[in-house]
C-alpha cells in the first residue's frame, strides 16, 4: 500500500532539488520516461544511503510504494556499474548533498561554464577567420608582386619626359581590357 506524506522532510526537499537541477529534470513530476525515472533512483539511493530513510517512507515522497523503490536502487546500483555518465551524476548529486552546497551556486557555475565554453568556440572561429584572411591577404600580396616587377619594367624603361605619354598609353590599354 502506498504511502502519502504530509510534509517532505527537509533532507528529502534538498536531494530532490540537487538532482533536478544536476540532471535538469524534475523528478517529482509522474512520468515513466528514463530520464525522470532514473533521476528519482538517484534521490531513492542517497536517502536509502545517507538517511537510511525506509523505503516506504521514500516511497511516500513520489506516491509509490516501497516495490517500486526496491526496484529503482536495484536498477540504478545495476546501470551506475555500466554507464559512467550516470555514476558521475549520482556523484555529482552525493557530493553536493554530501558537502551541503547551494543549488543555486551550482546552477552559477553552470551557467558561467556554458558562457566560457561558447566564447571559447567564438575565438577558435575568430581564429579561422583570420587564418583564412592571412591567407587571403598572402594571395593578393603574391599579385601584387607581378605588377611591382611590371611598373618597376617601365619605370626602368621609360625615360622621365616620355613618361606622361607613356601613363596615357598605358591608361588606353586598360581601359579596353
Amino acid at each position: 500500500m502506498k504511502e502519502q506524506l504530509t510534509t517532505i522532510p527537509p533532507s528529502a526537499k534538498k536531494v530532490i532539488d540537487i538532482v533536478s537541477t544536476v540532471t535538469g529534470v524534475d523528478v517529482s513530476r509522474k512520468s515513466r520516461k528514463k530520464s525522470v525515472v532514473t533521476g528519482r533512483a538517484i534521490v531513492y539511493k542517497i536517502l536509502r544511503d545517507k538517511e537510511a530513510m525506509p523505503l516506504t517512507k521514500i516511497g511516500a515522497l513520489f506516491e509509490k510504494d516501497h516495490a517500486t523503490v526496491c526496484h529503482g536502487l536495484r536498477g540504478i546500483n545495476t546501470y551506475m556499474k555500466f554507464e559512467k555518465d550516470l555514476s558521475n551524476t549520482y556523484k555529482k548529486c552525493l557530493d553536493m548533498y554530501v558537502n551541503n552546497e547551494d543549488v543555486g551556486e551550482f546552477v552559477e557555475n553552470e551557467k558561467l561554464a556554458k558562457k566560457i565554453f561558447d566564447l571559447e568556440m567564438e575565438n577558435l572561429d575568430l581564429n579561422a577567420y583570420i587564418s583564412d584572411l592571412k591567407g587571403q591577404l598572402s594571395k593578393l600580396k603574391e599579385k601584387n608582386n607581378g605588377h611591382e616587377e611590371f611598373l618597376e619594367m617601365i619605370r626602368i624603361m621609360v625615360p622621365p619626359k616620355k613618361k606622361e605619354v607613356a601613363l596615357k598609353k598605358i591608361r588606353a590599354v586598360l581601359n579596353g581590357i
